[in-house]
């Protein structure tokens, strides 16, 4: 299965530090969206609250999709 969280590094791309900086963010906070939720993470899921932010900053080069699990 392929992380939503790197897809969208990956077509932006960028590492979770750009991300981070580009949103506004501590780095912590995009390094533990990958993170399990056992571990307090999201299990690769970037909260909803910056999938249009992130769409826009990425000149549409992630889709909508790209936010959802993709088993590969």
């Amino acid at each position: 299965m392929h992380l939503p969280i790197d897809t969208v590094l990956k077509k932006m791309e960028m590492n979770a530090t750009g991300l981070a900086e580009r949103l506004g963010l501590d780095k912590s906070t995009v390094y533990r969206w990958r993170y399990s939720k056992k571990r307090g993470g999201t299990d690769g899921i970037i909260p909803l609250a910056y999938w249009g932010l992130i769409q826009e900053m990425s000149g549409g080069k992630v889709k909508q999709e790209d936010f959802l699990p993709q088993d590969v």
